[in-house]
């Protein structure tokens, strides 16, 4: 793909991509799970016409950092890229509605889960993958290895009765055990 060959080009990868949905070879979504597989650290927001809950979903759960569409303003296409370079997400109304759509139509939470059943450890993990920290860049952070990070998400994954990160996010968001910094 043309965009992997020019990536090879530069001299300094970037820290932010926009990264549109529709493309040609390979769409958005692939290109996205690809890039965050080999670069990590390379932030991916979506910038697209594509409103459809799916797509949302699929840029997400295959590591975009942030979702617009090509018609958002420009102040908060700059608000969007700030943010996600320093490390956060973003997520405007439009994302986390279909994020809560996606969570109800999917996902049943677990009635006799306890916010204190999450180990502080585990509590980390969870805000930094609200973060959307990859499970490598979480590691690093907490300084553990990828594997115990994987069980650690695992084990936040039964008790919570969420299927994937995605759900795990709006579960913690809908209990405020993490807070978005910024929207």
């Amino acid at each position: 793909v043309d965009f992997f060959k020019q990536l090879k080009k530069v001299d300094k990868l970037p820290n932010v991509v926009l990264m549109d949905i529709g493309m040609p070879e390979m769409n958005g979504i692939k290109t996205t799970e690809k890039l965050k597989k080999e670069h990590p650290d390379i932030k991916v927001i979506a910038v697209t016409m594509h409103e459809d809950d799916s797509y949302i979903i699929s840029m997400i759960e295959n590591g975009a950092n942030g979702y617009l569409f090509k018609n958002s303003d420009p102040q908060e296409l700059i608000k969007a890229i700030r943010a996600v370079n320093e490390g956060e997400i973003y997520y405007n109304k439009r994302t986390l509605e279909a994020i809560r759509a996606n969570l109800m139509s999917t996902e049943t939470f677990n009635p006799d889960f306890k916010e204190t059943e999450i180990s502080q450890r585990e509590m980390s993990v969870l805000k930094l993958i609200c973060e959307a920290k990859t499970a490598e860049e979480i590691g690093i952070e907490l300084n553990i290895s990828r594997r115990t990070v994987e069980a650690h998400r695992r084990k936040l994954l039964l008790k919570t009765s969420s299927r994937n990160n995605i759900a795990l996010v709006a579960y913690a968001f809908s209990l405020n055990l993490v807070q978005i910094k910024r929207l």
